[in-house]
């Protein structure tokens, strides 16, 4: 799954740029074919085209994940401007953190009004759920 381009225009993983150069290097390193390199990611190769080079979507946090092990970078690195402010993180959020407030962002500017209250309804009973637990 991938996250599609932000509806404010934005382009919401602003370290492509960095990752392809990243991606490349490994390639090139270890001699491997675009198609190649989306099975050790354990992806399609247009999937892998699409995340590199197509403004509109950025990797899923699993595939994040595969690349920040693979190219021996932090989750953060991967997926974030870390010196980005991104609302609602802090200086304690993790990576993790920040890759999922930057995410629920983008999407919940996509939804109607009517919407938004009925995902803030949802999350707000799905996290009673664990604090019950």
């Amino acid at each position: 799954m991938s996250v599609p381009f932000d509806s404010m225009g934005m382009n919401p993983w602003p370290q492509r740029p960095v990752i392809q150069a990243a991606v490349l290097a490994y390639r090139k390193e270890h001699k491997l074919s675009p198609e190649q390199m989306a099975e050790v990611l354990g992806v399609g190769p247009s999937y892998l085209h699409n995340v590199l080079y197509d403004k509109r979507v950025w990797p899923s946090l699993e595939v994040a994940q595969k690349l920040s092990e693979i190219l021996g970078l932090k989750l953060g690195d991967v997926v974030d401007d870390p010196g980005a402010e991104i609302p609602g993180s802090t200086t304690a959020s993790s990576d993790l953190d920040r890759f999922m407030l930057r995410t629920m962002g983008s999407n919940l500017s996509k939804l109607t009004d009517t919407q938004k209250q009925a995902a803030f309804e949802a999350w707000n009973a799905i996290i009673r759920g664990y604090e019950k637990e």
